[in-house]
């Protein structure tokens, strides 16, 4: 037997893992293959740190789920996953368990390392898996912050159910794709406020790559009638090319499938729904890489060439692909380094005030204009809109013109670009032509379908209704900062919210309305799959609440309503761990608690929270000023100990529905981390919230 690490920075392609002596990696039981989850893989599960990993409103088993169903949903592919098991079984490569863990163990994070997830195999000499578990990394740390794992898509969390799939994909075989469309592809980033649409149950999340990939490993009865094969020989200089990337891609379709070429420079690409497609080889010089692959381990990848089309780069030959067909399509590359390279292309507003620089692949909506921000050697303000093709379904260039601004020490180059609206998933790849080289940013688009004319309009259930400090479910206060999660619920690419003149919030914000018994509510943020606001004074029983978004309203949703539904905002997403205090120090002012930098005995501590329940005489909406005091119904608890409340009432200068509390630590108070509550009108704050003292 010999043993494999794949890993995943996060994160199928028709790239196929192999064993060092290139028989690609198999499963004799991908049928059925058996997956059990560690019950320590949970919404809230610490580290031993004590920091999160999983925040606490994760729906960890429904992404779970989610990401089986992912693969299972390819009718093209005898692959099944069965029903999750729970059990306390630890990850081991010899017991033939396959196991998902998160479990924090001095060997799992040797294993880890600084990547999200790992999938160590089992195999035998000729490629049969035997054993494969997935280790999740407890201690993920991005810009020295402790990230944690997420289902809710909330900002810097990565997303579980992505990861997971993607460690899926490991366990059935497969490499990393040189596609960045792939759920295969080597890295992805946290959510930022870019964000694309959430998984739902069976969602098309895979993309044509993973599909292809899965089809030709374990293909399914369907699979011959379906699929045709590209195949053919990468040159340069009369010399073949190892280790490129050759892709075919559907111009009007976007649908794309990588394969790399052999040491003799011999490629094919299979699996290939019936459609036209061009074909180019490009060198793995980024964002992919050569060390992202791991069946190219021990051998030499060719990088000193030039991407080329099959056909030329100013013309290239158009190919048809039928059921059962194979096309021959050999290229002969330029060869040396390229002067025009495309590494990154990044997506922003159409007035540029806000962009996102993540990498990888963006996610847009159907029906929104965009930006999208060119950078790379030789991207300059010579390219107009001839020299762009976008390859992907309904996208049209409306302008060119330099961004103003550089993005990694280049300049920028903002394309702006409509998408039209299509109820289904879409790929894309952008294409550079300058003279006679071109570069290429494969699969960096993925179109989530317009979520107002896919899913029938918004959709959310009394649960993903939750205190935007707290995480408290199923109710809200009047005044109270609320986080709504569903689906359909806003645009693909994140709307945040500025003040107008009069210092008022919008109660519209990319196209998405809250109405709670018809009040439109004052809106912060809005994307597909979360909405944060502030719940309107006057709610009083219970509230209808209706969102709509670009007209098309969701079913009403009955909410109970109390007088308090008091939260704390913590230093990490989720609502649970440091809360996000200051400390009132006489001699050096205001900083923030943490272990490093306690609240002394006797000194205040600043807290910040919503849902009190209380009006303070400000509209919602607005900035609030300086209001009463209403210490007299808060109290407060420090590692058990009563703390005195020396002020409870508007945070001023802040939106209205931010209250803050100062906090007078007791001069018993316990050492430490120590358990905060505040109590508001008989309502108490969520658990796991810690305070530093000393």
């Amino acid at each position: 037997m010999a043993a494999l690490l794949a890993a995943a920075v996060a994160g199928s392609a028709a790239i196929r893992n192999t064993t060092s002596g290139g028989s690609p990696l198999f499963r004799t039981d991908a049928g059925d293959v058996h997956l059990v989850v560690n019950t320590g893989v949970a919404a809230g599960s610490k580290n031993a740190d004590g920091e999160v990993d999983i925040t606490s409103g994760s729906n960890v088993m429904q992404a779970l789920t989610q990401a089986e169903g992912e693969w299972n949903a390819v009718s093209t592919a005898a692959v099944h996953f069965a029903p999750l098991e729970t059990s306390t079984t630890s990850n081991n490569p010899t017991d033939g368990i396959n196991v998902i863990t998160i479990q924090d163990t001095s060997e799992n994070r040797s294993m880890v390392g600084d990547l999200l997830a790992v999938t160590v195999y089992e195999y035998e000499e000729n490629g049969a898996i035997v054993d494969s578990d997935i280790i999740l990394n407890p201690d993920i740390t991005v810009n020295g912050q402790q990230v944690p794992f997420s289902t809710t898509h909330a900002l810097g969390t990565f997303d579980l159910q992505s990861v997971v799939a993607h460690e899926m994909g490991h366990t059935l075989g497969s490499d990393h794709s040189g596609l960045l469309s792939a759920s295969m592809v080597p890295s992805i980033p946290p959510n930022d406020a870019f964000v694309g649409a959430p998984k739902t149950a069976l969602g098309p999340a895979l993309s044509t790559d993973d599909i292809a990939f899965v089809s030709s490993a374990y293909p399914s009865s369907k699979a011959a009638a379906q699929f045709g094969t590209i195949q053919g020989t990468i040159t340069s200089g009369g010399q073949a090319v190892s280790g490129a990337a050759v892709i075919a891609v559907s111009p009007s379709t976007g649908r794309s499938v990588c394969a790399l070429s052999s040491a003799d420079g011999t490629y094919m690409i299979p699996a290939l729904p019936v459609d036209s497609y061009v074909v180019y080889a490009q060198p793995l010089d980024g964002p992919v890489r050569p060390d992202n692959i791991y069946s190219l381990a021990g051998r030499t990848a060719d990088t000193s060439f030039q991407m080329t089309f099959f056909g030329g780069n100013a013309a290239p030959a158009h190919l048809s692909v039928t059921a059962g067909s194979v096309s021959q399509a050999s290229i002969s590359a330029a060869s040396g380094s390229p002067s025009l390279a495309l590494p990154l292309v990044a997506i922003g507003t159409p007035d540029l005030t806000s962009w996102s620089t993540s990498g990888g692949a963006n996610t847009v909506q159907a029906g929104q204009t965009l930006a999208l921000l060119l950078t790379g050697t030789g991207i300059d303000s010579s390219i107009t809109a001839d020299d762009i093709d976008l390859l992907g379904p309904g996208l049209t260039i409306q302008s060119v013109q330099p961004a103003g601004f550089d993005i990694n020490g280049l300049p920028a180059l903002a394309v702006l670009v409509n998408i039209a609206n299509n109820s289904t998933r879409g790929e894309a790849t952008i294409v550079v032509h300058k003279g006679s080289e071109a570069a290429a940013y494969s699969g960096g688009l993925i179109i989530a379908p317009d979520s107002a004319t896919s899913s029938g309009g918004p959709a959310f259930t009394a649960a993903g209704m939750k205190n935007a400090a707290g995480y408290q479910a199923g109710k809200v206060a009047p005044g109270e900062i609320f986080a709504l999660f569903g689906s359909g619920l806003g645009p693909a690419s994140a709307a945040g919210f500025s003040l107008n003149a009069q210092n008022q919030m919008p109660t519209t914000l990319g196209g998405t309305q809250v109405l709670f018994d018809g009040v439109a509510a004052p809106l912060i943020y809005s994307v597909s799959g979360e909405v944060i606001g502030v719940v309107p004074y006057g709610v009083a029983g219970q509230t209808s609440v209706v969102v709509t978004y670009k007209g098309v309203p969701s079913s009403p949703v009955t909410i109970p309503v109390s007088s308090s539904v008091p939260g704390l905002f913590t230093v990490a997403s989720g609502g649970t761990g440091p809360a996000s205090i200051l400390n009132w120090l006489s001699k050096t002012g205001m900083s923030v608690n943490s272990v490093g930098d306690p609240a002394l005995r006797g000194g205040t501590i600043v807290v910040y929270g919503t849902g009190d329940g209380f009006s303070y005489g400000f509209p919602v909406g607005t900035i609030a000023g300086s209001g009463p005091n209403e210490n007299a119904s808060v109290t407060a608890t420090i590692g058990g100990v009563p703390a005195k409340v020396t002020y409870a009432g508007a945070a001023a200068g802040q939106i209205v529905g931010l209250f803050q509390v100062n906090i007078q630590v007791p001069s018993n108070a316990p050492n430490g981390a120590q358990p905060l509550f505040l109590t508001v009108n008989g309502a108490k704050s969520q658990t796991g919230v810690t305070v530093a003292v000393q």
